[in-house]
């Protein structure tokens, strides 16, 4: 049977004949948002979006509803997109696609994982500051080039870029950690694979290799510096 042909009020009193009385109360919260986004014609029937919702009104959450105990809650929320001719895609902005982020701000805002903004806001503002010496480097009219060989015998290194020390604030740092935590890892059923790729628990990659390494490298370079 498709999601198309199935009534979501005769799916609701399916899932709760075998649900608990606690998700039972939760599945008749998350019908009833989904009954107000229809009648305030909005049609973001996304898991973000109703998840949210479901927070304020004391529901599941949104990574409850992603997680793997939340497939009666996802059922339900897809059925009723489908009854809408519509699907748990969040839908573009009104004018979304003509919009072209323009300052750094706007870039950021676009970003919904915590740790991900820390890590391209710190990125942000290490190109803004090598953006900033570039201009006053084109800003001298006579540059002299000192072209005597190094000398071998020193030691004393040299630092060709600046270290990125001091471009995370406290909270940016606690959620870098908490992203790539134990913890956080256990409760979401996320795998860390040996190239870094992180995978949720039906196999489906969050989050490209190099991931792991590239935040435990930030964290180590701040944590250098302080």
């Amino acid at each position: 049977m498709q999601m198309t042909e199935i009534d979501p009020k005769k799916l609701l009193v399916e899932l709760k004949d075998k649900a608990t009385s606690r998700k039972s109360k939760s599945l008749d919260l998350i019908y009833n948002l989904l009954e107000l986004q229809t009648q305030n014609k909005k049609m973001d029937f996304s898991i973000a979006t109703i998840g949210r919702l479901s927070v304020k009104s004391g529901g599941p959450s949104p990574q409850a509803i992603r997680n793997k105990g939340g497939d009666n809650y996802r059922t339900l929320i897809e059925a009723w997109a489908a009854s809408q001719g519509t699907t748990t895609k969040k839908p573009p902005s009104i004018g979304a696609r003509n919009i072209t982020p323009k300052r750094d701000e706007d870039i950021l805002m676009l970003i919904e994982d915590p740790a991900l903004k820390a890590v391209i806001g710190a990125i942000i503002r290490e190109r803004n500051q090598f953006r900033n010496e570039l201009r006053v480097l084109k800003s001298h009219t006579s540059i002299t080039v000192d072209r005597r060989p190094i000398r071998r015998e020193s030691k004393q290194p040299i630092e060709l870029l600046p270290a990125i020390t001091g471009l995370l604030t406290l909270s940016e740092r606690v959620a870098l950690e908490d992203s790539i935590s134990e913890k956080t890892f256990a409760e979401r059923c996320w795998v860390c694979m040996p190239n870094g790729r992180v995978k949720d628990e039906n196999g489906r990659h969050l989050y490209k290799p190099g991931y792991i390494s590239a935040i435990e490298n930030i964290l180590r370079e701040t944590q250098n510096g302080e």
